[in-house]
């Protein structure tokens, strides 16, 4: 056919432009016509045998005229067909740019739920054609294209039955595919909605395995994975694919593929009510009822009123996984893993026999139940109750008790330590969930040499056995927020990079270990400085986090999206960290509504409040006082006192200094000697008031101190921050000539050497700078360096930002002691009709600048019209 019909040729009113493809039955042509001047372009398929009899065309024709009224989104819309004199058969349908639905899955690496999902989007193009009383015939993933925007298109719908309208006397090829092929298409049988449901279990299969499961019911689709499948063609590694489909989908599989069509699901409808079913973690009609089973889904399905009961769930099954793990050791271990389980399906036991939704206990009171009985309970060993301690220290970690979990933790690691010795595993875990209590308390001078320790025996352990990756994790992850507290960023990267290998050889790259693991090392990059590449380490956790949340306003997205906002400020890309950081702000806001702020909110909205002062935006007054409201739900304490802090530097930036030194001492007071960073950002804050103010001594003290106390502490820039504003107090002081010298080569070192020198956040920074070569008759040096660091703030920053008017008019009097004057005076000039208030009131963050423009040696006063 291709050679008979080459480009040019035309069948019937459409002309032939390629071949797109050729079958046993028919050849496939892109085409086109003309109607009424607009170029219609369709794929042309032309059957391989001739229509002769009056009957047969009258068939045809009956047939195309019924395919042409089926219209739906996912479905490749029959345009029309006909016969040419010669006797041959045409169909022109909707030309689809797509890929087939197996090679999408794998181009793209989804994960399972995103292919259940595209399947679903199948099934239900399917039931509309039967309920038109149309049967594809046909179903494979060559006839399943999904587009590049994600959507599905059905091709060939009735073709099948088209080419069945040949003459009878003739003899004819079978007008489907063997690979996908009901039974009863082999044998004659009759053609029903159950032969498009065979084909859709064939193709359902192979997307969650990689393999065609059309011979018989013999082997479940988990049992046929394999281990030597190449990267893409599984949803996710070979271990965790079997673990997923065990169960419902092999079920639900192996339903759609039964060799009885009796025995299948009726209607493509019901597949998909089970699909949807399976995505919304409800039973299935396809598993064997059991009291049990349905149980389980009921406490899965409703999460609004078991939410809790959920999470105390999984932390049930983590625990249980790992007691049955180590039952397989010796007899005794499986004796403590029986015992555990008792004890935990005894608190369910409730929820088992049929507990009203209204009625359902919290968390907290499965907790505090769990953990009465414990106390009480003679039936337990030491082994079963430092399981259960360490197991119920864990919860309370999950709801915010860092005093609960320090209380549990302590108590198990006491008593492994008595009973078991310290080399049993338990101990081992016992060491760790102290380390992680005390981290979760700050307590850091505690928590390193507990994690210190697990970490010498883990290194031992693993080489024997590799259940204990997830444990080495939960060390590694520690001992980088020790190595940050320190002030030792290399350190804290070194092992979020171990962390996130173990992650991902244990769960696979696109688990969710593994976001977990990549925005940990986001934020280890960015303590390093290295801010473009902490960017790109958060995007790929926010986006695994997002592919796996139907929901993505959820804390847990809004949280890494808040984070993601943070970097890419640091890394200068404010235009998309302003809308990062409102809209998870705005997503947290919705999420606590109601309730107390948690502590992820909390720090979302420093993060706003950071980014709309940096911008000089007039939301940053009302951002940062919803900040503090949100941390005064907390109570005194260090949350508080961070938050203070930015509450006296927005007082700053709007020019009321009282309020500003307020609030700068309140942070003071509520951040203890333990928190040594967080205590230097706030000397460096207090001591920059001091600076604008007018009080060079204490200024100087202050940001000694706070330099001091930040280290190289989180984040970087502050540490360059703080020594130029240290060097312009010397410099005021005039009395401090060794400090002067020192941080000003400290200064110029930590600003000049990093990549994001000219970040906005860094303007102040360079103006003091300036401030300083001006002191030292370098006017030069300091025009060129506050032009540079304007430019680069120009974009982001409001003209109106108070430091940005400062900068300007410093650079005026540069420009003036340079013998610009004329320059320096427009410059100067422009600047003081941006400002907020009169001249002769100036902002106090730039009154000192007003005061050298109407002082220049060289033009005079800059300000005087």
């Amino acid at each position: 056919a291709a050679a008979a019909l080459p480009p040019g040729a035309h069948i019937g009113p459409f002309e032939v432009l390629a071949v797109l493809g050729e079958g046993g039955s028919s050849t496939v042509f892109r085409a086109a016509r003309t109607i009424e001047g607009v170029r219609q372009q369709v794929a042309l398929k032309l059957l391989r045998r001739t229509l002769q009899s009056p009957e047969s065309r009258r068939q045809f024709q009956r047939e195309q005229s019924a395919l042409t009224q089926l219209h739906h989104p996912a479905i490749a819309r029959l345009i029309e067909g006909g016969v040419t004199e010669t006797g041959l058969a045409y169909i022109a349908l909707e030309l689809v740019d797509g890929a087939p639905i197996t090679a999408h899955v794998r181009e793209h690496r989804l994960d399972l739920r995103a292919r259940l999902h595209l399947f679903l989007q199948v099934c239900r193009a399917v039931e509309a054609a039967h309920r038109a009383l149309i049967v594809h015939r046909d179903l494979k993933p060559s006839n399943v294209l999904v587009t590049a925007q994600g959507d599905v298109k059905l091709l060939d719908f009735g073709v099948a039955k088209l080419l069945d309208a040949d003459d009878q006397t003739q003899t004819r090829l079978p007008a489907f595919t063997p690979a996908y092929a009901a039974p009863e298409q082999f044998t004659g049988e009759p053609i029903t909605t159950a032969t498009d449901v065979y084909a859709l279990g064939v193709l359902l299969g192979e997307l969650i395995t990689g393999q065609r499961l059309n011979d018989g019911p013999s082997r479940t689709p988990s049992s046929t994975i394999r281990e030597d499948v190449e990267p893409g063609v599984l949803p996710a590694s070979s271990a965790i694919t079997r673990r997923q489909l065990r169960g419902d989908l092999d079920n639900v599989v192996l339903k759609a593929i039964e060799s009885e069509p009796a025995r299948r699901y009726a209607t493509a409808a019901a597949l998909a009510d089970d699909i949807e079913r399976l995505i919304d973690q409800r039973p299935v009609s396809a598993h064997p009822p059991s009291r049990w089973y349905r149980t389980r889904k009921f406490i899965t399905r409703n999460r609004g009123a078991v939410a809790a009961t959920l999470l105390f769930t999984l932390g049930i099954f983590a625990a249980l996984g790992i007691a049955l793990w180590q039952g397989s050791v010796a007899r005794r271990e499986a004796l403590r893993a029986n015992t555990v389980r008792a004890f935990v399906e005894g608190l369910f036991e409730p929820i088992r026999t049929g507990v009203a939704s209204g009625q359902q206990p919290s968390l907290r009171d499965l907790l505090d139940q769990g953990v009465q009985r414990l106390d009480g309970d003679t039936a337990l060993g030491p082994a079963e109750q430092v399981d259960l301690l360490l197991m119920f220290s864990r919860l309370y970690d999950y709801l915010n008790e860092p005093e609960r979990m320090r209380e549990l933790a302590d108590r198990a690691g006491n008593l492994a330590d008595t009973e078991l010795g310290r080399d049993a595993p338990l101990a081992v875990d016992a060491v760790i969930a102290r380390g992680i209590a005390a981290l979760r308390r700050e307590d850091y001078a505690n928590a390193g040499p507990l994690l210190a320790d697990a970490e010498r025996r883990l290194e031992v352990v693993r080489q024997r056995d590799s259940g204990w990756t997830l444990a080495w994790i939960r060390v590694e992850d520690g001992l980088a927020a020790i190595a940050n507290d320190r002030g030792d960023p290399a350190q804290a990267l070194t092992h979020e990079r171990a962390a996130l290998v173990a992650r991902i050889a244990l769960s696979g790259e696109e688990s969710a270990d593994a976001d977990g693991g990549y925005a940990n090392l986001g934020f280890a990059l960015a303590g390093t400085g290295q801010f473009a590449e902490a960017v790109v380490a958060y995007r790929r956790a926010y986006a695994g986090r997002a592919a796996r949340d139907a929901n993505s306003r959820t804390a847990r997205l809004a949280s890494t999206l808040g984070a993601l906002g943070d970097v890419e400020m640091m890394a200068g890309q404010f235009e998309q960290a302003g809308a990062d950081v409102r809209e998870a702000h705005t997503i947290f806001d919705e999420v606590d509504a109601g309730v107390k702020a948690s502590a992820a909110h909390i720090s979302v909205a420093q993060f706003h409040c950071i980014f709309e002062l940096a911008v000089g935006s007039p939301q940053a007054q009302p951002v940062c006082t919803h900040m503090l409201e949100l941390a005064r739900q907390d109570g005194p304490g260090a949350t508080l006192g961070r938050v203070q802090r930015l509450a006296g530097m927005e007082r700053l930036q709007s020019g009321d200094l009282e309020a500003a030194s307020l609030a700068l001492e309140n942070s003071a007071t509520l951040l203890d000697a333990a928190l040594a960073p967080w205590q230097g950002r706030t000397n460096i804050a207090r001591g920059e008031l001091a600076l604008v103010r007018g009080d060079a001594q204490d200024a100087t003290a202050l940001l000694a101190r706070g330099i001091e106390q930040l280290g190289q502490a989180y984040p970087r820039y502050l540490h360059g921050y703080g020594l130029a504003l240290l060097a312009l107090a010397c410099h005021e002081a005039r009395d401090a000539t060794d400090c002067a010298g020192g941080a000003e080569a400290a200064a110029r070192k930590a600003l000049d050497e990093d990549d994001y020198q000219w970040n906005p956040l860094l303007l102040p920074a360079h103006t003091a700078l300036a401030r300083v070569d001006l002191d030292a008759g370098r006017a030069d040096e300091a025009a060129r360096r506050l032009r540079e660091a304007i430019a680069h703030a120009g974009v982001p920053v409001a003209e109106t930002q108070p430091y940005l008017l400062a900068a300007r008019l410093w650079l005026a009097v540069a420009d003036a002691q340079g013998g610009s004057c004329d320059q320096a005076r427009d410059e100067a000039q422009r600047t003081v009709a941006l400002g907020q208030r009169p001249l002769a009131d100036p902002h106090p963050l730039y009154a000192a600048a007003v005061r050298a423009a109407r002082a220049t040696e060289a033009c005079g006063d800059l300000l005087s019209l």
